[in-house]
Parts: structure tokens; C-alpha cells; sequence
């Protein structure tokens, strides 16, 4: 959100900033509290029936502002089960395989999952920017082991903001996010 402002000239202090989760935007659009929002699907379907899209979250990625969904593990746990978080990363990559091969196939588990429509499940599949995990392991993302990609700056402006809400109490060096981006396990996802 702060990028969509940003590459409209504008910042926080020109908007009154409200810190909500998914479903409580939703609550407030309905009710009339807000006038606009930055949020992802399945609500934004119901947004957009009565509202309008200004810029996406493609259109920010583009301008080297990317949202992202990530799978996050305790480094006790890879520790402990290493072939565990192998496994999911490697049901990642399937389902994502699944996706671009069989999209009916996987919107229908889609709608299953999210208990919304089919056809939705599939519109709202289609409006994101599946990477390959070779896109992933590149430095305009995770990065490799030995060379950082960009995903850190990005947590760390995130996490910035999240101090400027209150939501944590210290912002912290950049290098702190680099230390918890591992991309190991898809590395070796990769390899087997």
C-alpha cells in the first residue's frame, strides 16, 4: 500500500492509515468507514463489485514493489525435519505444476479450499504471478544461499511500517531479515 501511494506521489502522512485484517476490510468497505483499500482476494472480489481497482499488486511488482505469500518454518524444526519441509516445498512446486498444466483441475480444489465458486476460484488463480522456482532463487527475490536476493528490502519495509502502526515496537537492520531468508530447501527442492 505504501508503494501504490508512493507511485501516485503520495505518502502516508497525505491518508489516514487504518491497520486491518483481510476480513474487517471488508466490514468497514461495506459499512461505508473507508474509502479505499489495499487488499487481496477472495475479498477483493467483493470490493470491486462496488468500487473500483486503482493499481494491483502486478502493476506495483512491476514498478519493483512486490507482495508476496510466504511459507515460513522454526530453523529448529528444518533442523530437526529437514525431509518434512522438503516435502511441503516439493507439494508447492506440484501444486503449482497443477496450476499452470490443469487450471480446472486446480480451481475446483480452489473453490473446495476457500468454499467459494469455481469459476471465482479460477479468476481470482489467474490474477497472481506464479513464479517459478528458478524466479524465486533469483536476486530479484529470495536470492541464492550465498548471494541475498531482494526480498529482505522488501520485509524490511514491511516491517518498518509495522512499527510506524505500533503493531511491533523497534525497527531493526536489514541484515536481521537477511539471516531468516533461507532458500535451501527449495535449493534442494530443486536438486532431488
Amino acid at each position: 500500500m505504501l508503494s501504490a501511494l508512493k507511485s501516485q506521489g503520495l505518502s502516508e502522512k497525505d491518508v489516514q492509515i487504518i491497520d486491518l485484517k483481510p476480513a474487517d476490510i471488508l466490514a468497514a468497505w461495506k459499512r461505508g468507514d473507508i474509502d479505499a483499500a489495499y487488499t487481496w482476494q477472495p475479498g477483493l472480489t467483493t470490493l470491486a463489485k462496488d468500487g473500483k481497482k486503482l493499481i494491483t499488486s502486478k502493476d506495483l511488482a512491476l514498478k519493483g514493489a512486490p507482495t508476496s505469500e510466504m511459507s515460513l518454518v522454526r530453523s529448529e524444526f528444518g533442523e530437526k525435519y529437514p525431509q518434512i519441509v522438503s516435502l511441503y516445498v516439493k507439494e508447492l512446486i506440484r501444486a503449482q505444476n497443477e496450476y499452470k498444466t490443469n487450471p480446472d483441475a486446480a480451481g475446483e480444489k480452489l473453490a473446495k479450499a476457500l468454499q467459494i465458486d469455481k469459476a471465482d476460484a479460477i479468476r481470482q488463480a489467474g490474477e497472481i504471478v506464479w513464479l517459478t522456482p528458478k524466479e524465486q532463487l533469483s536476486s530479484k527475490y529470495l536470492g541464492s544461499g550465498s548471494n541475498k536476493g531482494n526480498t529482505a528490502k522488501s520485509l524490511k519495509l514491511v516491517g518498518d511500517f509495522l512499527v510506524d502502526q505500533k503493531a511491533l515496537t523497534s525497527k531493526v537492520d536489514i541484515s536481521q531479515y537477511e539471516k531468516i531468508i533461507n532458500p535451501k530447501y527449495l535449493e534442494d527442492a530443486l536438486k532431488k
